[in-house]
């Protein structure tokens, strides 16, 4: 409750500091200022911008235009950016003189404008996109460069028990009875071991699943490549080495697209009308051929 701030007048409902309805009509009729204009036609020179919109922006009080928010600010802002043959519409025509095929008009150039605004905006936009994502694929590049030239010389071990293997519990003996069934020299100085990840609680008779092993080489030891070479060898030898599995070390992202890749090319090969057709996959070049037309890539993560 409180006075209008023009006439004074006490009103249950009146906020302080705002006008009675008779001194200043609120919501869309506070469009016109009742207070200098008594005719029945309202012009935009006397008339102040609604600018009540989804914000919840309440109409000036002070007689102003305000910030132009509706058919006003429109009409302003086409005189101010109109074509050089379209007719200036005058300040002080009034509103109810304009018929309706003028405000479609304006309404419409209005919106060719903004439409045109925004397009060269994306286009922009899609360039820089096109950019970043250059930029991104030869940053990926270095890095996977780099990340694989630490991993150079280390090898994952799966399908290695943690307790007793052929009579032993060392992971180090363990590792040397398997290089020593593939026929490679390796001794206890040319590798160190490390078990990734965290050891699963045993749960009643079942025998927790074996972490992988990272074997790391030396440069003294044998070349990873000899090692890889003679590790198809032991899917043919007896139990236990023939669970064991020996692979280059990768980065889990890579890793997984590859095996992506593999997949593809595995589901391609079951397909009935793929019957009688080539499918491969090429892991150097990290492609799928079908018929040696390429059906699938790597997709590099960001």
């Amino acid at each position: 409750m409180g006075n209008c701030k023009e006439c004074g007048e006490f009103q249950n409902r009146l906020k302080p500091g705002f006008y009675c309805d008779r001194c200043f009509p609120g919501g869309h009729a506070g469009s016109y200022n009742v207070k200098t204009t008594s005719s029945a036609v309202r012009t935009r020179s006397n008339s102040i911008p609604c600018g009540v919109g989804a914000n919840g922006a309440s109409p000036p009080r002070d007689g102003s235009r305000g910030a132009g928010n509706g058919v006003v600010g429109l009409v302003n802002s086409m005189n101010t950016n109109k074509p050089d043959n379209s007719p200036t519409i005058r300040d002080d025509t009034p509103i109810t003189s304009l018929s309706v095929g003028e405000l479609k008009s304006i309404i419409a150039e209005s919106i060719n404008e903004r439409v045109a605004m925004l397009e060269t905006r994306v286009e922009v936009l899609e360039k820089e996109n096109v950019d970043l994502r250059a930029a991104l694929e030869n940053q990926l590049i270095f890095s996977e460069s780099v990340d694989r030239e630490m991993r150079s010389n280390s090898l994952i071990c799966t399908g290695l028990n943690e307790g007793e293997f052929d009579d032993t519990t060392s992971d180090v003996d363990k590792c040397l009875k398997i290089f020593h069934r593939l026929g490679v020299k390796m001794s206890v100085d040319h590798f160190r071991i490390k078990r990734l990840g965290v050891l699963a609680a045993t749960t009643g008779n079942t025998i927790p699943r074996a972490r992988p092993l990272l074997i790391s080489l030396n440069h003294s030891a044998p070349h990873r490549g000899e090692v890889l070479s003679a590790a198809k060898k032991l899917k043919d030898e007896t139990e236990p080495y023939n669970k064991i599995y020996l692979k280059a070390d990768m980065h889990p992202s890579l890793s997984k697209e590859l095996h992506r890749l593999r997949k593809v090319a595995f589901d391609e090969r079951r397909k009935p009308e793929n019957t009688g057709i080539t499918i491969r996959f090429d892991p150097k070049g990290r492609v799928v051929y079908r018929d040696n037309v390429i059906i699938d890539r790597f997709q590099p993560i960001f």
